[in-house]
């Protein structure tokens, strides 16, 4: 099984990559680090995600996903679907809390939803919270729990 948080919406939102991560091919890493030989297995198209720094990996990152489990049809079924990565931190929180105040408006029916995939249809609680009235506190719930969903209303 496998923990996932994601943010569903029946309208596009952009992506949002507070770490700096960059996607790059192993060729690209190649041409960086050419005296580097721990790419040379790999094929040169192969996309790799790349940071200078290991802690960039812990920001949020919020991407557009096309390959999300089909546990994820249990219990949403919107037209755009993000993965949210990171470590789930205050910091990771509070960003999260600013990209929904900036981004996202009620009209767009959007979801933050956290579930185990692998193990079947879980039970599912939500709770709802207005758009312009949301803090970091609304979204803790997401770091405990096992299935929930948070309405942006």
């Amino acid at each position: 099984m496998s923990q996932y948080r994601i943010l569903v919406s029946d309208c596009p939102l952009p992506e949002a990559n507070y770490g700096g991560t960059l996607k790059l091919t192993v060729k690209e890493l190649k041409a960086m680090y050419p005296a580097s030989r721990s790419w040379d297995e790999l094929d040169d198209s192969v996309q790799v995600l790349y940071a200078e720094d290991e802690a960039a990996f812990q920001k949020l990152n919020i991407f557009e996903w096309g390959g999300y489990p089909y546990d994820l049809d249990f219990y949403a079924e919107k037209s755009y679907v993000y993965g949210i990565e990171g470590r789930w931190n205050q910091e990771l929180v509070e960003q999260l809390t600013e990209y929904i105040k900036s981004n996202v408006r009620p009209e767009y029916c959007a979801d933050i939803i956290t579930f185990w995939a692998g193990d079947g249809e879980q039970r599912m609680d939500e709770t709802s919270v207005q758009i312009n009235e949301i803090t970091p506190d609304d979204l803790a719930i997401l770091e405990r729990a096992h299935c929930h969903c948070v309405r942006l209303i």
